[in-house]
């Protein structure tokens, strides 16, 4: 029984001391710096921003006023010595300054030819409603003034 608790006690200890007893190893740390080969994808195309164009758009007619071509009585010049002229209260459509646009030519109109001009013929845009009128002046209006 005495060998036998030797024995128990002689693995118990060697158990606990967590093989202590047999030396211990000098333990080297190296640090040096490793090369790593990162991937880099190819970059985006970069954004190429414009400033928007606002497009006020309203059923009204827009006026296509007569050419100037009537004398003043007497006879004014500008600065540069240049007779001013008048525009008669009566013309033909080929008279006018915009002798293209027919009669009762609307903004409308206009914003739909702009459109197929700048898309191939194609009519597109986004549109937006402004609920609140005063609102959309008093912002116009501050943009104006910066």
């Amino acid at each position: 029984m005495t060998q036998k608790n030797f024995l128990i006690l002689t693995c118990l200890t060697l158990v606990i001391s967590g093989c202590s007893i047999l030396g211990t190893k000098k333990v080297e740390v190296v640090s040096k710096p490793i090369e790593i080969d990162i991937m880099q994808p190819a970059l985006p195309r970069p954004l190429e921003l414009t400033a928007p164009k606002w497009f006020v758009v309203s059923e009204a007619k827009i006026v296509n006023p007569c050419k100037k071509s009537i004398s003043f009585e007497p006879k004014r010049y500008d600065e540069n010595g240049v007779e001013e002229l008048k525009r008669p209260k009566v013309c033909e459509l080929d008279e006018r300054e915009n002798p293209d646009w027919p009669e009762g030519y609307t903004y409308f109109d206009q914003f739909l030819d702009e459109m197929k001009r700048v898309n191939n013929g194609e009519i597109l845009f986004v549109a937006t409603t402004i609920g609140d009128t005063k609102s959309w002046q008093r912002i116009c209006k501050n943009s104006k003034d910066t």
